[in-house]
């Protein structure tokens, strides 16, 4: 069982790197548009090396749930610590030991999730599933149910609730419903005011390019858990973040963290980048491409 902690000591638990740390995002920077992760090769891999090699640890921070998230990081090799949830969770897979961020909302999240499974499954020609919903990002995934709407309610999730919608044809063959998902925005505004007062509110989002909807706590952000993160190491050390939108910025943090940008990162979080003196890869490097670049950049920077 995993154990859950308000505090803890990162460094006596895991040790400390020699030079710094390189946090990073990972949709758009390790996955593609179409949200697939492709393992590094070996000579990608070959970079990731060097980083250790050269006294800094990788370590992921995305809005994926913590075991999804930790597989990631197994699979190019970073290192196991990772910061899920987008901030709220500090997840240590080798010691079995979740960190949270803030107040623990879960049981909040999973009333929520009770509710929505329950008015979805009145609804006709629907199918509703609790499941690690990443695989079924590709709408070309095959479910085995036929002319049905499918709800994806992802299970990896503890202090969100994130769906999926999608509708499959006769072929059960998966495609994206835009409409039924902002219906189901518009059933997630309702039943989250159902619940909580309006002094606690949630922010509620819906992604119709790839089928889904969104419900999270405002108060977990990226930079907050990092700044936790980092509390345990000495300030000495140099730390980075990469990442592509404005949503990854460690600004609030002043210049203890080195903002760095992907090349498709947005305009935006360029100029925040522009405006702290951090570091931008090439447009033509993108995505993983792009990490990979500032990685090299970085080693570079600390000889």
């Amino acid at each position: 069982m995993i154990e859950l902690v308000r505090t803890v000591n990162l460094r006596e638990i895991i040790g400390e790197p020699e030079k710094g740390i390189i946090f990073s995002d990972v949709d758009g920077v390790w996955l593609d548009e179409n949200n697939n992760f492709t393992p590094p090769n070996k000579s990608k891999l070959e970079i990731i090396q060097s980083a250790k090699q050269a006294g800094y640890w990788v370590v992921l921070v995305s809005d994926t749930g913590s075991i999804a998230l930790s597989q990631y990081a197994e699979q190019f090799d970073a290192n196991s610590p990772v910061i899920a949830e987008n901030g709220a969770y500090i997840y240590l897979p080798q010691q079995n030991i979740k960190l949270y961020t803030e107040e623990s909302r879960a049981q909040f999240f999973q009333n929520l999730t009770n509710s929505i499974e329950n008015q979805l499954n009145q609804k006709p020609n629907v199918v509703v599933y609790r499941l690690n919903a990443t695989p079924y990002i590709q709408t070309t995934k095959n479910i085995n149910e036929k002319n049905k709407t499918i709800y994806l309610i992802n299970s990896a999730r503890e202090e969100s609730l994130g769906i999926y919608i999608r509708q499959s044809d006769n072929n059960g063959i998966l495609s994206i419903d835009v409409q039924k998902t902002e219906e189901t925005k518009a059933l997630f505004v309702q039943e989250v005011e159902k619940i909580l007062p309006p002094s606690q509110k949630m922010i509620v989002k819906s992604y119709p390019q790839i089928g889904s909807c969104l419900v999270k706590n405002p108060k977990i952000q990226k930079w907050k858990a990092v700044q936790l993160f980092i509390e345990s190491f000495p300030q000495d050390l140099r730390y980075y973040m990469i990442g592509d939108t404005e949503n990854d910025s460690m600004q609030n943090l002043g210049r203890i963290v080195t903002n760095c940008a992907v090349g498709n990162a947005t305009d935006a979080y360029k100029k925040i980048i522009a405006e702290t003196n951090g570091l931008v890869a090439p447009q033509n490097k993108t995505i993983a491409d792009g990490a990979f670049y500032l990685i090299e950049q970085i080693i570079q920077e600390g000889k």
